[in-house]
C-alpha cells in the first residue's frame, strides 16, 4: 500500500512568504529568542541590589532581508567580574549558563515566530 500526499503551492503567495521573513519579521523572530535568553540570565544573575539583573536587555542590533542579529547584554560595569571572576572575586556566571541551558528553547522561540510569519503569509489569499 502506498500513501500519497499532495502539496500545492499557490505561486502568487511565494513573494509574500519570502517577504514574511524579511526585515521586521526576521528581526522579531531573533528578538523572541533573545528574550528567552534574557529571562534566564536575569534569573541567574547574582542579586545584591538587583541592578545587574534589571540591566540585562535584548536589543535588535541589525536586521535585513537575509539576516538578523539581536544582542542580550548588560551595560553594568561589574558584570564581567561577576561572570568571570577576578583575583579577589570568585566567578558567578549567569550569561553563559543562561545560554547553555536554554539554547534549544531559544531556537524554538525563533522558529515558532518565523513559522507563524510564514504560515500567515501562505494562508493569505489576497
Amino acid at each position: 500500500m502506498t500513501a500519497k500526499a499532495n502539496v500545492k503551492i499557490k505561486f502568487s503567495n511565494v513573494k509574500k512568504i519570502l517577504d514574511a521573513m524579511a526585515g521586521d519579521n526576521l528581526g522579531r523572530a531573533v528578538v523572541a529568542g533573545g528574550l528567552v535568553f534574557e529571562g534566564k540570565a536575569k534569573l541567574l544573575a547574582p542579586i545584591d541590589t538587583g541592578n545587574l539583573a534589571n540591566s540585562i536587555e535584548t536589543v535588535l542590533f541589525s536586521s535585513n532581508a537575509t539576516s538578523a542579529e539581536a544582542h542580550v547584554w548588560t551595560g553594568v560595569e561589574y558584570a564581567p567580574a561577576q561572570e568571570f571572576g577576578t583575583s579577589k572575586i570568585r566567578p558567578h556566571p549567569f550569561m553563559r549558563p543562561a545560554w547553555d541551558a536554554n539554547i534549544e528553547r531559544i531556537k524554538s522561540a525563533i522558529a515558532k515566530w518565523a513559522q507563524s510569519s510564514i504560515y500567515g503569509a501562505a494562508d493569505d489569499n489576497g
